[in-house]
């Protein structure tokens, strides 16, 4: 016999089932809703900053092509397109080239692409397709490599970032093998540091070049590796071309602190660290405390060879060959602990012009 509240208790019971069949009939329309919304709103996000993108690179490459002018340099291409949808080909370039306008030197590559994830857009993977070649006092030397994988961020109103540069196995006809070339940089916060902190780490690894012989240099026909890490002192802000970026931070006291430099070609020897900055008419002016093995070896070739000038070479060696000293009682060459520097296009040792540049 029901009661009252047992017949209420079945009435909600029955009330309860009669929603859960609506909701079960009807949430796959709800979620098949909720999930095409979502899908479209992504599509719709990745096509506004693909195309944010677009707009931020034909901004750098008119910035680019500027600055290049200035300095007697200018970039050209048969063709270039952009594509807001993906997973098609950001940006594609067709025989782009890198040429100076006074000297006969080109970086040509016949198709150049740049890629990016669906989540991730601002992030760009460049590829090539095809011929790459670098000209050279007009002499074609043709580039081949096995793999690279280079990136970089192009974040809408910011400058490019976090750069990741490496080629395995490349080839370059006439002149080297090289086994890898790894580059790095990345801008450090640039709104919370002062003029003299860093503004960019910076690091470049090179490794086993296999010369061809048909250079003229006294050394090995290998170089074991070449490495330098270093820092961009002071904030480099944006100008109307790179020219005055350059000259208001160098202004401020701008320089390239050389944290580490490594040399291994053998016979030689060398490490040491430094500064690079630039004068007024924009030439490098480097200072180099370095130590090394061989490097009496290396001059002695190189003034064989009339590559010195005379006066400067005679000094320099006096002072050399005072400081000189083995640093073990196995090694065959001597140590030496001395300045090297580039300033007003001439190479300095001992602070003495050796060489007119």
């Amino acid at each position: 016999m029901l009661t009252e509240d047992g017949l209420n208790t079945l009435q909600i019971s029955d009330t309860d089932t009669e929603r859960l069949r609506y909701w079960k009939k009807y949430m796959w329309v709800i979620l098949s809703f909720l999930a095409a919304l979502t899908i479209s709103l992504a599509i719709i996000n990745n096509y506004l900053q693909r195309r944010a993108v677009i707009n931020h690179f034909k901004h750098e490459m008119s910035y680019a092509i500027k600055s290049l002018n200035q300095f007697g340099w200018d970039i050209a291409y048969d063709n270039i397109s952009f594509s807001t949808i993906y997973p098609s080909k950001l940006i594609t370039l067709e025989n782009i080239k890198l040429y100076s306008h006074t000297q006969n030197r080109a970086f040509v590559i016949e198709k150049l692409y740049l890629t990016n994830s669906f989540f991730t857009p601002e992030q760009l993977q460049i590829s090539s397709e095809g011929a790459v070649k670098l000209v050279f006092d007009g002499i074609v030397h043709n580039i081949d490599f096995r793999y690279n994988d280079i990136a970089i961020d192009l974040k809408n109103g910011e400058a490019p970032n976090n750069l990741t540069f490496r080629i395995q196995n490349i080839s370059i006809s006439d002149w080297a093998k090289i086994s890898e070339i790894n580059l790095a940089a990345r801008l450090i916060a640039p709104q919370r540091i002062s003029e003299q902190a860093p503004f960019i780490k910076a690091h470049l690894d090179i490794r086993n070049i296999k010369l061809n012989g048909l250079l003229d240099y006294p050394l090995g026909q290998t170089i074991g590796r070449i490495y330098a890490g270093a820092e961009v002192i002071g904030q480099i802000k944006a100008q109307a071309d790179f020219r005055q970026s350059v000259h208001e931070w160098l202004s401020h006291g701008g320089y390239v602190a050389i944290k580490d430099f490594n040399l291994n070609w053998a016979p030689l020897l060398m490490v040491g660290k430094g500064e690079l900055s630039f004068n007024e008419k924009f030439q490098p002016v480097l200072q180099l405390n370095t130590s090394s093995k061989a490097l009496l070896e290396l001059i002695d070739d190189l003034e064989k060879k009339n590559w010195f000038d005379p006066k400067g070479i005679f000094v320099t060696k006096i002072l050399l060959n005072n400081k000189a000293y083995k640093a073990g009682e196995t090694d065959r060459y001597l140590t030496i602990t001395t300045p090297i520097g580039i300033q007003d296009d001439a190479l300095l040792i001992e602070k003495i012009v050796v060489k007119k540049l």
